[in-house]
């Protein structure tokens, strides 16, 4: 109990905490019965698999800790086969961000970029990427059966996006810009909390959440910060330049390389949004149990939510938006 703050018997309780790929839970604790007031102590996270429980453990134990003191994030304290119990990280998180935070936003995503590590896939990202973009021209046919019926410019947004990917990556003729590095994978707002000292106004930042950590291209951790429904695209521009600025002066670009950064990241965000189109159908096809049935069918929707909206925002990127 000393491992998540609790030095003298308390009630604890647990709150379920609606999550997209695992099961969470809130464990708060409370003096007694009557007091209503509850803080946060830990949380409790149950993966699909004992592997994805092993990669988020194994992410913030080597990735984000070296990331310390400048950026805050979970501590594991316990992993049994595949539930989490990590502690809290203090913080609220926002959208609408000051220079400073964006500053450091973007100081904490080229940090973690440029961690020490050695790459052991057998498989090129060039390679990788052409096997995700397969997969999904496969049921090309199907995702436009769903998306014509609902709305024609879902369909016609949809083989634009098919369009770009079919196309040579981007990625191929640019070494200095296809190494994986430690990647968080769903680096957004709600997964960045700030706190500031109520007397010295300093300010610490937590970034949670790491269960779809993994060696990626650097383009995976933009794809959902460009795609918040609630940022607006002047902080998307500057968290952009600050991030650039920063790592410019290790990679050495060309004049050429920098002019491809843009490209990249709309072929990036084509991909993760074709993608997260084929997660939601394959959500909806995979076999339901009566018993879960209501929970599938409700999480189904969010998918398929967030599917459509993603399609909408792809029409609003340009690249002179990022051009450096």
């Amino acid at each position: 109990m000393e491992s998540i703050g609790l030095t003298e018997p308390h009630l604890i309780a647990f709150e379920y905490v609606v999550s997209e790929e695992a099961q969470v839970w809130r464990m708060t604790n409370t003096l007694d019965e009557e007091q209503e007031s509850m803080s946060t102590l830990a949380w409790v996270k149950v993966h699909k698999t004992s592997a994805k429980a092993q990669l988020e453990s194994q992410a913030i134990q080597r990735w984000g800790q070296a990331l310390s003191p400048q950026l805050k994030v979970p501590k594991v304290i316990a992993v049994f086969d595949t539930c989490l119990v990590l502690s809290h990280c203090q913080g609220q998180a926002r959208t609408e961000w000051s220079s400073y935070e964006c500053e450091l936003i973007a100081s904490s995503l080229a940090n973690l970029h440029e961690l020490s590590w050695q790459d052991q896939d057998t498989v090129s990202l060039t390679e990788a990427f052409i096997k995700r973009s397969s997969s999904i021209f496969k049921l090309k046919d199907q995702l436009m059966n769903i998306l014509q019926p609902l709305d024609p410019s879902y369909s016609q947004s949809f083989l634009k996006l098919c369009t770009l990917l079919s196309k040579p990556s981007p990625l191929g003729e640019h070494s200095a810009l296809i190494q994986r590095s430690p990647c968080h994978r769903d680096f957004r707002s709600e997964h960045l909390l700030f706190k500031y000292d109520e007397f010295t106004e300093a300010c610490s930042l937590s970034l949670i959440d790491w269960g779809q950590s993994r060696p990626d291209h650097w383009s995976s951790d933009w794809t959902k910060l460009y795609l918040e429904p609630l940022m607006g695209i002047e902080q998307k521009q500057q968290l952009w330049q600050s991030y650039w600025q920063l790592r410019f002066p290790k990679l050495k670009l060309s004049i050429k390389e920098k002019q491809t950064l843009p490209y990249m990241l709309h072929w990036s965000l084509a991909l993760h949004t074709l993608n997260t189109l084929k997660w939601a159908y394959m959500h909806q096809k995979s076999g339901q149990t009566a018993r879960h049935q209501a929970v599938d069918q409700s999480r189904n929707n969010q998918i398929w939510k967030r599917a459509l909206y993603e399609l909408e925002q792809m029409n609003n990127f340009t690249m002179t938006q990022f051009t450096l």
